[in-house]
């Protein structure tokens, strides 16, 4: 299991584009789970949503 940092998801998420109008301001990532989704299909709207990433 790996969990990722917000630095970690930002670069993520620039390199794929979807974070051109996303705002991450405010967002507590500090108990968030990182493993196992697909990031195209997560709905980052929201908070206290479980993001997950398949590296």
């Amino acid at each position: 299991m790996e969990r990722l940092n917000k630095e970690t998801l930002l670069q993520i998420l620039r390199k794929e584009k979807f974070l051109y109008e996303v705002n991450l301001e405010g967002l507590d990532l500090s108990t968030a789970d990182f493993t196992g989704v697909d990031i195209e299909g997560a709905n980052l709207h929201g908070t206290g949503a479980k993001i997950e990433y398949d590296g």
